[in-house]
């Protein structure tokens, strides 16, 4: 019997290493320039702040064409077009402080978008609509200057009455006074109603 020789045992031979190529860093791109932001609707002026005689010539131009020169109504749509503007502007930061809760709170109770506006908002921001429409007042109750130019001679207004006193006879001085202070009248006394009525609401003798 032939003993054939024992082969030596071999270890299992380790799996070859692969070295992964390094990774390059990714590429930064240069930051995009940011486009530049619009300004907020407050920062536009409204239009009763530009010069009238700005828009005199087209305005009277329009009117003419449309036969609305020394009428009343022209006169009107053109107080109506100077200042609903500013009115917006004033109110728009009204609106913005009533708390978006209490809306909220409408709208799930069951309010429609007119009754939130209407039973909510428009209470809320009561003060600054009064605000707003006496400061609209004032200045259409001086002007001066669309008054003479459109409607001078069949739809004066209080100015263009008080201008009337200054004729080449002479300065009715005494007249004018008394005329001035007819006039001042309505503006004075709606001033001093509106500032009762916050002065009765902040010692809590009437709701505000």
């Amino acid at each position: 019997m032939v003993l054939e020789p024992h082969a030596p045992a071999t270890e299992p031979l380790a799996p070859p290493v692969v070295v992964a190529p390094p990774v390059p860093p990714p590429l930064e791109l240069p930051p995009e320039e940011a486009a530049p932001a619009l300004p907020p609707v407050d920062a536009f002026p409204p239009p009763a702040l530009l010069p009238p005689v700005a828009v005199l010539i087209p305005l009277y131009t329009w009117f003419q064409a449309l036969n609305l020169n020394k009428t009343p109504v022209g006169l009107l749509l053109a107080y109506v077009g100077f200042h609903t503007p500013i009115v917006v502007w004033m109110l728009h930061s009204f609106f913005e402080d009533v708390p978006g809760e209490i809306i909220e709170a409408a709208r799930i109770d069951g309010c429609t978008p007119l009754q939130q506006m209407l039973r909510i908002a428009v209470p809320l921001v009561r003060t600054g609509i009064i605000s707003s429409g006496l400061l609209v007042a004032v200045f259409i109750w001086n002007e001066f200057f669309l008054a003479v130019n459109l409607t001078a001679t069949n739809a004066g207004t209080s100015p263009i009455f008080l201008v009337g006193f200054i004729s080449s006879e002479g300065l009715f001085l005494a007249r004018l006074c008394a005329a001035a202070t007819l006039v001042s009248l309505p503006v004075l006394i709606a001033g001093s109603l509106y500032l009762a009525g916050k002065v009765l609401a902040a010692n809590g003798e009437i709701p505000d």
